[in-house]
């Protein structure tokens, strides 16, 4: 009998399905965001497909998930940094990423193992311009008075807003886990380490709820003009 983890692990790899075919239906011109979108989703599926395959086979998916999580972190950068001013900023850290990337290669976990640490300070990474991308939304268009009275963005109106949300959820919900994982999978038990990781899952089916509620809006509402 299947057991509670591994419904959760079925789920999570199919659970991008649910924006893809969404994604499959939009007959409007696609903008440049939804193109990023669209190669965050599929890397997302892609990975776990090939992940769960090579571990139906107990072959090392370290790699795969390695490389997934560094191309990932690229789009999410190219997605803020079509949103922010500051360029410089996105280069900068492009830079530091890139050189922790190499030094915890080299020192702390080969790339044929779980690159932990190199998630946690992606994770660090994408929760602060996740949460500025959320700043820079509401002081646009601030009008006097109190904010519940006249929001600056309406979420059902502006997609990106999905897309952000669905980005901070996910790595603000698995920040820990991305700090534990390498020494939960090393030194305690294989069920010990199922259970710990199915947080991660049930975190990544939520992740993609939202990715989907964000085609759903691009589907029915107008692109904003604050958005290219």
């Amino acid at each position: 009998m299947i057991d509670f983890t591994e419904i959760l692990r079925y789920a999570s790899n199919l659970s991008p399905l649910f924006p893809i075919i969404l994604l499959f239906t939009i007959k409007k011109k696609r903008t440049k965001i939804i193109n990023i979108f669209i190669g965050v989703i599929l890397v997302s599926f892609l990975s776990d497909i090939v992940g769960f395959i090579m571990v139906s086979n107990r072959i090392n998916n370290a790699p795969v998930s390695n490389s997934y999580y560094i191309i990932q972190f690229f789009l999410l950068m190219y997605f803020y940094n079509i949103q922010i001013k500051n360029k410089k900023l996105i280069y900068i850290t492009i830079v530091v990423f890139i050189s922790f990337c190499v030094i915890n290669t080299i020192f702390l976990h080969p790339f044929n193992r779980f690159q932990s640490w190199l998630r946690f300070v992606g994770a660090i990474i994408c929760i602060f311009y996740a949460v500025g991308f959320f700043r820079q939304m509401a002081r646009v268009d601030k009008a006097e008075g109190r904010w519940i009275d006249n929001p600056p963005i309406d979420p059902f109106y502006h997609y990106p807003f999905w897309i952000n949300a669905g980005i901070f959820y996910y790595f603000a919900f698995n920040l820990f886990l991305f700090a534990m994982d390498n020494f939960v999978f090393t030194n305690l038990s294989k069920e010990v380490a199922r259970t710990f990781w199915g947080f991660h899952n049930a975190n990544n089916i939520i992740k993609n709820l939202l990715f989907g509620i964000a085609v759903i809006v691009f589907k029915n509402k107008n692109k904003s003009p604050l958005f290219y």
